[in-house]
């Protein structure tokens, strides 16, 4: 008998838990456990590669590492036949060119800034660590789910804000109304002006049980205009 009273205690406190989510936090763990079902994200450590497709300019293949647990992130491309790295360990920087190590002051010169290699640690991070980023601490998540339309698909929109020590965007994400995968987002630095871009996704590839999307293009907002293609391989 206590058994059973048991049993029944965790479903009611498990139904009462989910009932005090909102519908906006839900959608969110579903597309979570759509992109990332084994709770991997957290745990990666791999390279990825990525070809860069912009309008009138030579293709661009970038090599990043991630290491999450560890908290090391590694940029490298070449430039003019020269390859420069940018690898960051925590909050510390260090620079190699064609793997041989250079100091601060030489990086600086060739525009290799710690500023900046946080910076892409950041971007990169945040870009191919989603839906999952979505569950860091200054993300501001709205409460209720929208129904819209993105790419010519009825989706699920989430609408995201942030702290302010964080960032300034507005943020829109739009999720599939079957399996919750995440197909695009778009931000605005002043919604008011409509700037900023939006970015469609397609394909995924799977790194350690994560499907990543492997095709970002990028527009303007403004007037749909491509900014170029991100390919992962």
């Amino acid at each position: 008998m206590k058994y059973h009273i048991v049993i029944l205690l965790f479903f009611h406190l498990t139904n009462q838990a989910q009932s005090q989510r909102s519908p906006a936090e839900l959608l969110l763990d579903e597309s979570i456990q759509y992109h990332d079902p084994n709770g991997q994200w957290l745990k990666f450590a791999d390279s990825l590669i990525i070809n860069q497709e912009v309008p009138g300019k030579p293709t661009r293949t970038t090599r990043m590492y991630l290491d999450i647990r560890k908290s090391k992130f590694s940029h490298s491309q070449l430039r003019h036949d020269t390859l420069f790295t940018q690898t960051v360990k925590n909050e510390d920087c260090s620079y190699r060119m064609n793997h041989q190590p250079i100091t601060a002051t030489v990086a600086e010169n060739l525009n290799l800034t710690c500023a900046r290699s946080l910076m892409l640690r950041n971007y990169y991070t945040y870009l191919y660590g989603l839906p999952m980023k979505l569950k860091d601490p200054g993300t501001i998540i709205l409460p209720d789910v929208e129904r819209g339309k993105f790419n010519k698909q009825d989706v699920d929109v989430l609408k995201v804000n942030y702290d302010p020590s964080v960032g300034k965007d507005t943020w829109y994400f739009y999720f599939t109304t079957d399996t919750h995968a995440l197909i695009g987002y778009r931000f605005y630095h002043d919604e008011t002006k409509y700037d900023g871009e939006y970015i469609i996704l397609e394909d995924e590839i799977v790194k350690h049980g994560i499907k990543i999307p492997s095709k970002r293009t990028w527009y303007v907002n403004y007037d749909n205009r491509l900014l170029g293609t991100d390919l992962l391989h």
